[in-house]
């Protein structure tokens, strides 16, 4: 009873040896894929057919000039809202960002009332679409914050720039971009195709549910290994304001690498949903 509770599980890994070795992280991987292909294969939208076949899909001017200009008037006083907006440390399974000034404001009900078009961006309906026809779920709950990354010293530790999968199902994120990203502010990388079903998936999800189990590598198996064979085909994101972007996360993706005294400022949205409950 207990191990088919971990089987239907979100846990990203499970932390037992034996079941791993016997192919238990591929099972749970195979089960996910098997029961989001079920829910979506009736789906057309031009937009999810492209995040289902790339792994992302961008657009350009996604609100409209004037709501875009009371979201940036919005965040001007914002992120210097000692209140709401708090400097944190960016911990990645046990790893600090040591080398970053990351500001974060969690678009909640604290806000509400005092940056009211900031929090309703995460009620935003093209918003809500996307990540509807993502997930296939009216009833799913999207988390939003305000983040300002700031490179102080691009030489220090930063696991977020080494390539990794989030989890073992699809899930994903997406950003509205408050500035203009150059290839120096650090883009965000994705390997197209890595989110599709293969044979070196599989073989790369049991090995790595082994070393985990283990204690050898974290859940979300980051590797600094192949990073620049992996930058040869990925696809960086150098985007103008006011792009939306929206990415699954269960494929190979990294945060670029960033010049010191740079910075990215976005929306950040996700979800992050049981992938076994198909019918919820």
């Amino acid at each position: 009873m207990k191990s088919i509770k971990l089987l239907f599980s979100a846990e990203k890994c499970l932390d037992n040896l034996l079941l791993n070795v016997f192919g238990f992280q591929v099972i749970r991987y195979l089960l996910a894929r098997f029961f989001y292909t079920i829910k979506h294969n009736f789906i057309k939208s031009n937009e999810y057919q492209e995040v289902k076949k790339k792994g992302y899909s961008q657009i350009e001017n996604f609100l409209n000039e004037k709501d875009f200009k009371k979201i940036i008037d919005e965040y001007s006083i914002a992120i210097n809202d000692q209140r709401y907006a708090k400097k944190v440390s960016q911990q990645i399974d046990g790893t600090i960002d040591e080398g970053l000034d990351y500001i974060s404001m969690p678009l909640n009900d604290n806000i509400k009332n005092v940056y009211p078009n900031l929090y309703n961006l995460k009620n935003n309906q093209k918003v809500k679409n996307y990540f509807y026809e993502c997930e296939q779920k009216n009833n799913i709950q999207i988390h939003a914050r305000l983040e300002k990354i700031i490179v102080r010293d691009k030489t220090k530790l930063d696991p977020n720039k080494d390539y990794h999968f989030d989890t073992f199902h699809h899930t994903f994120k997406a950003w509205l971009f408050l500035g203009n990203v150059r290839n120096e502010d650090g883009p965000f990388h994705i390997v197209p195709n890595t989110h599709k079903l293969s044979f070196g998936r599989l073989f790369f999800e049991w090995k790595m549910s082994i070393l985990y189990s283990l204690k050898k590598i974290n859940s979300s198996f980051r590797s600094v290994k192949r990073k620049e064979i992996l930058d040869n085909k990925s696809k960086s994101f150098r985007v103008s304001k006011n792009t939306f972007l929206m990415a699954n996360v269960h494929a190979l993706h990294r945060r670029g690498d960033a010049e010191n005294n740079t910075e990215r400022v976005s929306i950040q949205f996700w979800t992050r949903e049981n992938p076994f409950k198909i019918f919820l």
